[in-house]
């Protein structure tokens, strides 16, 4: 499966370790915004750019990140993240991948504009859900 991460799972970061010997295929960036919610900054949709990492991974691996995550496929409405698929454009080269990335599953926070890095050509690349 392939994964989208940013934050505390990108490279030389602190659970980077979950990603050490999965298969990296390029940075890149989905659409998305940052809110500060007090100990961490999370993301949920929305317009604007996440830059992050993209991961091909086996399903064990997977069941780790949602645990790191807090997902609970069989009660999403508890789950501290939830996963779904979005669009990944690659920065080498533009194309598009099919990828699940992990989103803040709650209404509490606060926006923080700088942390987004709009692009105008991910608007061309990314179809609205």
């Amino acid at each position: 499966m392939k994964i989208f991460v940013y934050g505390a799972l990108s490279k030389s970061m602190s659970r980077f370790g979950v990603l050490r010997y999965s298969q990296f295929m390029g940075n890149g960036f989905t659409e998305g915004i940052f809110y500060d919610v007090s100990v961490y900054p999370a993301s949920r949709k929305g317009i604007g750019a996440i830059s992050g990492e993209l991961y091909e991974m086996d399903d064990k691996k997977i069941r780790e990140l949602d645990k790191i995550e807090g997902y609970h496929p069989e009660d999403k409405d508890q789950s501290l993240y939830i996963r779904k698929e979005v669009d990944i454009v690659l920065s080498h080269d533009g194309s598009l991948e099919k990828a699940s990335a992990y989103f803040f599953n709650y209404e509490n926070g606060v926006l923080l504009m700088n942390c987004n890095r709009s692009r105008p050509s991910m608007q061309n690349k990314i179809k609205r859900k």
